[in-house]
């Protein structure tokens, strides 16, 4: 079971994720948005190009924003690491969203979104001890 604390930063939940490069063994941390409402995670196109992942060969699909519907990469990355539990061959899209898709808040690190496709591996406990605070739990679906 992987569980984190949290505080809500902007009415947000922020969570650190880590991806594998292309190649295996290398990897990057970046911070993202916990988004129920994305089907499938993102992350900014520069990662995926430092980790080594030819978006030139990826399949187009449709991404749909609140404001916008544009064709983006999407591409499977090796493993997808977030709140203690890793996910392997999972699909992202690459995109660079931007501040206002992630929240209000200038001093956020954001800049990727962990969506519904990560999620559904797991049972997920969300639990708010106050309004601004709570934790999260994933449990391994069996």
């Amino acid at each position: 079971m992987g569980s984190i604390n949290f505080e809500l930063f902007a009415g947000t939940i922020e969570v650190s994720v880590i991806i594998e490069s292309a190649s295996g063994g290398d990897f990057r941390n970046v911070m993202a948005v916990l988004d129920t409402g994305a089907a499938v995670s993102v992350i900014p196109t520069r990662l995926a190009l430092e980790l080594g992942y030819d978006l030139s060969k990826a399949d187009q699909v449709e991404f749909v924003s609140a404001t916008d519907v544009e064709c983006r990469p999407l591409i499977n990355v090796r493993s997808l690491t977030a709140i203690k539990e890793t996910v392997s061959d999972i699909e992202v899209v690459c995109r660079d969203l931007p501040r206002s898709c992630l929240d209000s808040d200038e001093d956020s690190e954001a800049e990727a979104l962990l969506g519904l496709n990560f999620l559904c591996h797991f049972n997920v406990n969300i639990n708010f001890r106050t309004l601004n605070e709570g934790s999260i739990e994933l449990y391994k679906r069996t």
